[in-house]
């Protein structure tokens, strides 16, 4: 294969990623799961085939290249929308639960009080109120 068939057989695979990185970005705008297997193995190739390519070539990838990077920001900022987005719209968070049930909701787990001496080591025996089982 000539060094510009292999150019353009990698402007073509860029394409190709460009084409399912923007399905994704889409999926992932309406609500949808994206599997993106299989896109790093591509993209890796591409950049191990570069070095190979005559100056000319290489310079020709350029702006592919550039849009794949484009590509991965916005793909990136969709993902970050979506997880945020989830986090908000599924349900409370631990300290909203604590603070509902009474708790503080600001401290470490293990906070609460339940009616013992208070003060005591943690361990469950300082209140003197321990019935046999």
């Amino acid at each position: 294969m000539t060094a510009a068939a292999q150019a353009d057989r990698l402007a073509e695979s860029l394409v190709r990623i460009d084409t399912a990185m923007s399905a994704a970005e889409a999926q992932v705008a309406a609500g949808g799961r994206v599997d993106l297997a299989g896109l790093e193995v591509q993209i890796a190739q591409i950049c191990g085939t570069l070095p190979d390519l005559a100056p000319g070539d290489r310079h020709r990838l350029l702006a592919p290249l550039g849009g794949l990077i484009d590509r991965c920001d916005a793909l990136a900022a969709a993902l970050t929308a979506a997880l945020e987005l989830a986090r908000k719209t599924t349900g409370p968070s631990p300290q909203q639960v604590a603070r509902a049930y009474g708790g503080s909701g600001g401290g470490s787990a293990g906070t609460a009080t339940s009616g013992g001496s208070g003060g005591g080591s943690g361990s469950g025996s300082g209140s003197g109120n321990d019935a046999p089982r």
